[in-house]
Formats: C-alpha cells, sequence, structure tokens
C-alpha cells in the first residue's frame, strides 16, 4: 500500500468520525481530541511500519482504535502484529 493510500484512509476515517459524532451533538472539544489522536496514531503506525521486520496494518479498524485510544492503541497494535 502506498503511503498517499494509508494517509487518505486515516482522513477518511477522521472525517467519517468527526461527521458522525457532530450528528450526535458531541461537543468540538471531544470531536478535536479524536481527531487528533487519529491523525497521531495514523502517523505514528506509518513510521512504525518503516521499520524493516514490522508489518502493522493501516485500515479502518485501526484507524478508529488509534483514534478512540491514542498512542496505547498504537502499542497494542504493535504487540499484535509482532506476534502474527
Amino acid at each position: 500500500m502506498a503511503w498517499w493510500e494509508s494517509a487518505l484512509i486515516i482522513i477518511g476515517i477522521a472525517l467519517l468520525v468527526f461527521v458522525a459524532l457532530k450528528l450526535l451533538k458531541v461537543s468540538f472539544k471531544v470531536l478535536w481530541k479524536l481527531l487528533i489522536n487519529a491523525l497521531v496514531g495514523g502517523v505514528v503506525l506509518w513510521l512504525l511500519n518503516l521499520i524493516p521486520g514490522v508489518d502493522m496494518p493501516i485500515n479502518w479498524l485501526t484507524t478508529i482504535a488509534t483514534g478512540l485510544f491514542g498512542v496505547p492503541a498504537v502499542f497494542i497494535i504493535f504487540l499484535v502484529s509482532l506476534f502474527r
């Protein structure tokens, strides 16, 4: 998967979550935190994939997990990818 495809997945999932939460009338502070978490988590996933021997998927599930839980989710995804 090319880097720009991963970036589009991350941005698309972040926007979908943003729209869904906006429809549910969640405060802007919570939306902003989720957006920042998703972007930081996606960037960390991408950077970890640059390490030889590490193959962490960047898909809708990992992007949502990083958006909701931030860097700890990246750590869990990293551990799971090591044992695959």
